[in-house]
C-alpha cells in the first residue's frame, strides 16, 4: 500500500538524519532544557504527539527555531502569510482511523452482533516552522516559564571561581568559547530544574579551567 510506503520511508529517513545529527554534528537528542513548549500547530494550538513530537523537537533544536510552533501551507495562506521562498518544510503523520466488521460475537443476551474493528491509515503532511514564513505577525502565548531559584552553594563556587569567564545567556544552545573566552548558557528558566542549570554550567567551566591547564601540563 503506497500509504505504508511513504511512512515507512519517512521514518527511515527521520531515524537516519537523527543519527547523522548525533554523530557529525555533535548535538544530543537529550537536553535538560528545552523550548518553552512542545511542538504546537499554531493554527489549532493543538500540541503534536507521538512520532510527529520527537521528531518536530528534533526539527526545531537542530535548526535552531525560535519557537517549537508549526503550520501547514495552506494554514499559512489562509492566515494571510507565505512560506519564505526556498525553505523546506518538515514531513509529519496523520493518522486516519476507520472502522470495519471484523467478524459477529454472541453478547451477554445470546444475540448475534457486530465486531468491530479499527484500521489506522498514515497520511504524510508538510508543515512549516513558524520562523520559515512571513507575511504573518505571530503571536505566541507565553507559556507559565518556571521561576528559576538561585542555589546558594552553586554561587558560592561560581564566585570563588576568580577566573571564570563571562557568562552569557544567549539562544538555547550550551557551550564554552576559547576563542572569545566566555560561556554562553540557555536561559535559566528554560531548563527542567535549578540543579540541571548549574550542572550544565559547570560542565562549561570545567572546559575553561582544562583549556587553561593543559598548556602547563603539556610544558
Amino acid at each position: 500500500m503506497k500509504t505504508w510506503e511513504n511512512f515507512n520511508h519517512l521514518a527511515e529517513t527521520v531515524t537516519n538524519e537523527i543519527i547523522e545529527g548525533i554523530q557529525n554534528e555533535n548535538l544530543s537528542w537529550e537536553q535538560v532544557w528545552s523550548p518553552k513548549n512542545s511542538p504546537k500547530n499554531y493554527a489549532s494550538n493543538r500540541p503534536y504527539l507521538g512520532f510527529n513530537a520527537l521528531w518536530l523537537a528534533w526539527v526545531t533544536i537542530s535548526k535552531k527555531f525560535k519557537s517549537p510552533y508549526f503550520l501547514t501551507y495552506n494554514q499559512a495562506k489562509h492566515l494571510g502569510g507565505n512560506v519564505k521562498k526556498d525553505e523546506k518544510g518538515s514531513k509529519v503523520v496523520f493518522w486516519k482511523i476507520s472502522k470495519f466488521v471484523k467478524g459477529k460475537a454472541t453478547n451477554e443476551e445470546g444475540e448475534n452482533e457486530d465486531l468491530f474493528g479499527r484500521k489506522f491509515t498514515p497520511f504524510i503532511w508538510t508543515v512549516f516552522n513558524i520562523d520559515q514564513i512571513e507575511g504573518i505577525d505571530f503571536s505566541i502565548e507565553g507559556a507559565d516559564e518556571r521561576v528559576f531559584s538561585p542555589i546558594e552553594n552553586c554561587e558560592s563556587i561560581i564566585a570563588g571561581y576568580t577566573t571564570c569567564p563571562n557568562i552569557v545567556h544567549e539562544g538555547d544552545e550550551a557551550f564554552y568559547s576559547p576563542s572569545r573566552d566566555f560561556i554562553n548558557m540557555p536561559n535559566k528558566e528554560s531548563f527542567k530544574g535549578d540543579e540541571q542549570y548549574y550542572s550544565v554550567l559547570f560542565h562549561e567551566m570545567i572546559h575553561n579551567a582544562s583549556k587553561k591547564i593543559m598548556p602547563h601540563w603539556i610544558g
